[in-house]
Order: structure tokens, then C-alpha cells, then sequence
């Protein structure tokens, strides 16, 4: 079992345009709205893939565009309904320069007692699940949930031996990376905001990954975009370069990358994790909006991904 967390669901809006500019009048080609949250796109990737998980997800009470979504998808879900209004993200891709640029709704439960009872019905999903698991937990939280709340559901997770991937930023992952979650996903500029200094060459990035590697995370993967990823792991060190393909988008990306890292875990081949999440990654930056990776895309990619082994 895979099982997908996601507090912080979204309605994504993508505008795709060939010369953003600020401050000025611009002209788009195509808009794409989807479902979003970073679990919920893991969810999705791995369904593509023809791999099932089950998603829990927030809900709000005044709107079944969520249920529909993940049943029109073919998901296993749960809901977790909440009083509010499901936020609306807006990306905007500029397809000359690659570029995305993001502006994001906030999210706000501020009662304690309502955070407290969705935790709950988490912790009660999560007792569930056992060594042969998988738990993802990604994302952004709505405002009012504390920032060790990841580091609290890998804790309750652990106990019982359960694999957990955690896909975050900011304050949420250096509180989460604390109780040493298994797999861990930061690009560069994430990784040096929790560090706090700038890593300017690759011995510098190589180094801080191994200190996170001896603190206890199985699997530090670095995503770099365009110059692919490294992954640190307990049986070595991977480099994989990222494919020549045509960009049409960048949201989902990370979300398929671990996607495509669970799919293969299992295999405990670091080489079949590490192709498999590139190629699932690169499966969604060719599709358009958030339209997340196929299984034709995924196979087609996997073949042609390339892995070093440099220690």
C-alpha cells in the first residue's frame, strides 16, 4: 500500500503564454485547470503508471469537486471534510523561457480543535499501514497547523516501520527531517534554506547531502530541473542527467518524480528507482498545464535515462 497525504488540496489554473513580462499586458494561448496537491499528483502519477494508492485528502463541505476529481480519476480517497473554500492557485508558464511563475492561495483553519480531529483521522489511516508501506507525505499545510505537524505523523508512521517519503519545504522539512524520514525530495534552493548558506559547487552539495544520509535518511534525492537529479543513498551515489525534451510545463514534476521513486522501490536497485523516477518526471514536463505523466510516456523515457554511479 501507498498512501498519499494531502492537506493542502487546490484547484491548479495554468496559463500557458510565449513572452510573459511584468508590468504589462499579456496574451495567453491556453488555460488548463486540474485538481492539484502535491499528494493528490503523486496519487495520480502512480495511477497512470498503473501503480494504486489511496489518497487522503482535506475536503470542503461546500463543494464536491474534489470527490468527483479522485472518482473520475480512478482513485482510492478519503476525505477529511472541513468547513471553507478550496483554494485556487495560479501558475503561469512562459514557453519561450521555460519559466513558471506562481501565485498561491493561503489556506486558514485556525481551530485547534478542528486541526486536532483531522491529525486524528491521519494518525487513524496511518496505524493501518505496516512495513511493506509506503506513507508520502507533501506539500504545503493550511495556515494554523504547526510546522513539526510532518514531523509528527513520520514519529506516529516509524513506530510501526512504515517507509516515508517526505516532499516539502521551508520550516515543514527541517522540522520533519528531524525524526528522519526515509526519503526526502528538496531542490537546491530548498535545501540551501534549510541550511541556511548558499552551496556553490558540487562537493559543497555532495557533503551536506551525506551528512543528511549518516543522520538517518535512507534516500536524499536532490532535484536540480534541467541538470537532473542526485540521489545519496545508503548503498551509493547516483547522478542522473535530465532528458532533451521539449518542456511544456514544470507543475507535477516533482510529484511524479516520487511517483515513479516508489514504483520502483521495492526492487531495493537504486539504479531502477533513481531511472524510474526521472522517467516519470520527464513523462509530465512534456504535457501541457498539470496533466501529469503517462504509461506510454513513462516506458518510452525509462529506456533512455541514464544513471552514474560516482561513490
Amino acid at each position: 500500500m501507498i498512501l498519499t497525504i494531502t492537506l493542502n488540496p487546490c484547484l491548479d489554473t495554468t496559463i500557458i503564454t510565449n513572452d510573459f513580462k511584468l508590468n504589462s499586458t499579456n496574451k495567453y494561448y491556453t488555460k488548463v485547470e486540474n485538481l492539484g496537491g502535491k499528494g493528490i499528483n503523486v496519487s495520480s502519477a502512480l495511477k497512470n503508471i498503473g501503480i494504486d494508492s489511496k489518497c487522503i485528502t482535506l475536503n470542503f463541505s461546500d463543494d464536491d469537486f474534489i470527490s468527483k476529481e479522485l472518482y473520475n480519476r480512478d482513485l482510492e480517497y478519503k476525505l477529511i471534510t472541513v468547513e471553507g473554500t478550496l483554494r485556487n492557485n495560479i501558475k503561469i508558464f512562459d514557453n519561450n523561457t521555460k519559466q513558471m511563475t506562481e501565485i498561491n492561495q493561503l489556506t486558514i483553519i485556525d481551530d485547534k480543535s478542528i486541526i486536532d480531529g483531522i491529525i486524528s483521522k491521519i494518525q487513524e489511516e496511518i496505524k493501518k499501514l505496516s512495513k511493506d508501506d509506503i506513507l508520502v507525505l507533501s506539500g504545503s499545510v493550511p495556515n494554523g497547523f504547526t510546522s513539526d505537524i510532518y514531523a509528527k505523523l513520520i514519529k506516529y508512521a516509524k513506530k510501526q516501520n512504515v517507509f516515508v517519503c517526505l516532499d516539502t519545504s521551508g520550516n515543514l522539512l527541517k522540522e520533519g527531517i528531524k525524526e528522519k524520514p526515509n526519503m526526502i525530495k528538496p531542490n537546491k534552493d530548498e535545501l540551501q534554506q534549510i541550511l541556511n548558506k548558499d552551496l556553490n559547487s558540487i562537493d559543497e552539495i555532495l557533503s551536506e547531502l551525506e551528512k543528511l544520509n549518516n543522520f538517518g535518511i535512507d534516500y536524499v534525492c536532490l532535484s536540480m530541473g534541467e541538470d537532473g537529479a542526485i540521489m545519496y543513498s545508503n548503498n551509493g551515489v547516483y547522478i542522473a542527467n535530465s532528458l532533451n525534451v521539449d518542456v511544456k510545463a514544470l507543475q507535477g514534476a516533482g510529484d511524479s518524480f516520487i511517483a515513479g521513486f516508489c514504483k520502483e522501490l521495492k526492487t531495493n536497485n537504486d539504479y531502477l528507482i533513481l531511472k524510474s523516477a526521472i522517467a516519470c518526471a520527464t513523462g509530465t514536463v512534456v504535457q501541457e498545464g498539470t496533466i501529469l505523466c503517462s504509461k506510454e510516456d513513462y516506458l518510452k523515457y525509462f529506456d533512455r535515462v541514464e544513471i552514474i554511479n560516482i561513490g
